[in-house]
């Protein structure tokens, strides 16, 4: 297991400092800010791991890779992202937003999902890869575990949140001992696993 932090960044990619701080009453989430940040700690995560431990044989190239995000330094909303899910989950999914259907000629409500997102963007137009656990780098990750408060509902609750990787190598065959489960369905349908007891 590894941990990483990611702080707010430098420059015009940066969370700021204002939003860190919780300075302004009612402001925009940074979400690819902070999408940007939580990637950049993950994929520095793996090429140490690549690089350093796998060759020196501090870790076996089949051994379980999972690596602990602390997203709390990226300010209150760092934890829950744009789309719902953990900000984390939409660094190594491509999920975006809420969306919802409505028939334009009546208005009625059809249905509801989530945003496709393959990408964000830096302040350059640069894209980022919101995939991260399909590509070939991050199929060395089994999961990553986050901590979670749920700011939505007045809650001071904490939550360790695991998030596995379909793709990966090793795929856990079981449940890490968190309190949710997050993983994807041979269907592609994000699913949610909440532990019993």
């Amino acid at each position: 297991m590894e941990a990483v932090c990611p702080t707010s960044g430098k420059g015009v990619n940066r969370v700021l400092d204002s939003f860190v701080s919780c300075e302004h009453g009612v402001v925009d989430s940074p979400d690819q800010e902070i999408l940007k940040r939580i990637n950049s700690v993950i994929d520095a995560k793996i090429k140490v791991y690549k690089d350093i431990y796998i060759p020196s044989g501090l870790v076996k190239s089949d051994g379980y890779l999972v690596i602990a995000v602390n997203t709390f330094l990226l300010g209150p909303f760092s934890q829950h992202g744009i789309s719902g899910f953990p900000s984390v989950l939409s660094a190594v999914y491509p999920v975006g937003p809420g969306t919802v259907e409505i028939n334009i000629a009546s208005g009625k409500f059809l249905d509801r999902g989530l945003k496709y997102q393959p990408a964000i963007f830096k302040v350059n137009g640069a894209s980022i890869r919101t995939d991260l656990f399909s590509r070939d780098n991050g199929t060395i990750i089994d999961a990553i575990m986050t901590g979670h408060v749920h700011l939505y509902q007045n809650s001071t609750e904490r939550k360790l949140l695991a998030i596995h990787n379909h793709y990966s190598k090793n795929e856990l065959k079981y449940r890490l001992p968190v309190d949710c489960n997050y993983w994807l369905e041979r269907n592609n349908a994000m699913t949610l696993s909440i532990k019993k007891g």
